[in-house]
């Protein structure tokens, strides 16, 4: 089968972070991610199909130009990563697609489509779309691109996903979480335009590296837990330094964004990692940051993590105020807050703090 697997053209938004989809435009401290989760799926589905991969938005590409590779390519199936605020515009895009070529097969994915409500897909026009998924699409999008082939139409069977059936919009299973990060291959870094990803200070390549998912905190205001699970899973270190190691001597990326919400809180774990990178021909070679609480945290961690080439450090600092981390259900004190701040000054890493405005 052809596939054409895309952020459609419209609003400069991070489509491919299911948890924080920024408007870009009106953002000052956001750059546009590398699409992992457009990489995944390419690199999952060529082996046994032909992927076409274009990210409209971030290249600047029309409807026209969406259009014209359409009729170049002849997809049979067009799988879009969309968020909450352009889901609109881009069932609109679905639509004016499907009067031209009504046989194609739309693929939604997105963080909207996580087990949602009767009350939420009624407020959609899907008409047009086939499959929603809000799971973990390196997980269903092998499965159900299948399925579709095969005829057999198991989609019960396929994690985090919607299908439609004679009872209209039927979900699976959004309970299950893969424990065995390793088994997915790299994103598709052949196919992704590298150079539009890139670090805001300097301009140069930036890749994104998922290190781990989930998190078992419980703070209010975040989809991490919900969407990933309360329980942490991890890349081996190894696994993650050959994906270092592909970016470096096959792509000439040599800036990495570490994406994962808790990626100081197995501190042996960080450790290992930094060590395969300070004992191999990347050391001194790469930088790289990370997010990261501000508990656990210890100050030998961030010791190596910057001998290993880490050089910022962002903590969700979220208030300044006692009583709003109470509410929040933050699990940090205003005070751990300083004591990170200072233990990454002590390691010469420099700190970004995200703060919410308006609790």
């Amino acid at each position: 089968m052809k596939i054409l697997i895309s952020y459609p053209p419209g609003k400069f938004y991070q489509r491919g972070e299911d948890r924080s989809q920024g408007n870009l435009d009106n953002s000052v401290a956001t750059a546009m991610r590398a699409p992992n989760d457009l990489g995944y799926v390419s690199a999952i589905l060529k082996s046994n199909h032909e992927t076409l991969l274009i990210d409209y938005q971030t290249e600047k590409k029309t409807f026209e130009d969406l259009l014209s590779d359409i009729k170049k390519f002849e997809p049979d199936i067009i799988f879009f990563s969309i968020t909450n605020s352009t889901i609109f515009e881009d069932l609109k895009i679905c639509k004016e697609i499907k009067k031209l070529y009504p046989n194609i097969i739309f693929i939604l994915k997105g963080a909207l489509f996580f087990n949602p409500t009767k009350e939420i897909l009624n407020k959609l026009d899907l008409s047009d779309i086939d499959f929603l998924i809000g799971g973990e699409v390196e997980f269903s999008i092998g499965p159900l691109v299948d399925a579709i082939q095969s005829g057999k139409k198991r989609f019960l069977e396929i994690p985090g996903i919607l299908y439609k059936n004679q009872f209209g919009w039927t979900p699976t299973s959004f309970k299950e979480w893969n424990a065995n990060l390793d088994m997915l291959p790299f994103p598709d870094r052949f196919s992704i335009k590298n150079h539009l990803y890139t670090r805001p200070d300097t301009g140069e390549p930036m890749a994104t590296i998922a290190t781990t998912r989930g998190c078992g905190a419980k703070c209010t205001y975040c989809l991490t837990p919900v969407i990933s699970g309360t329980k942490l899973r991890e890349r081996s270190p190894k696994n993650i330094f050959e994906e270092l190691y592909e970016c470096v001597h096959e792509h000439n990326i040599t800036n990495f964004f570490f994406k994962s919400d808790t990626f100081t809180m197995n501190r042996h774990w960080v450790e290992k990692l930094c060590n395969y990178i300070a004992k191999s021909d990347l050391h001194t070679k790469i930088s790289w940051v990370a997010n990261s609480r501000v508990n656990p945290l210890e100050q030998e961690t961030l010791f190596q993590m910057k001998n290993a080439g880490c050089w910022l450090v962002a903590f969700g600092f979220e208030s300044g105020s006692s009583e709003t981390l109470l509410k929040i259900r933050k699990g940090a004190t205003v005070e751990q807050n300083f004591i990170a701040r200072e233990m990454t000054k002590k390691a010469e890493l420099q700190c970004f703090g995200f703060f919410l405005i308006g609790l």
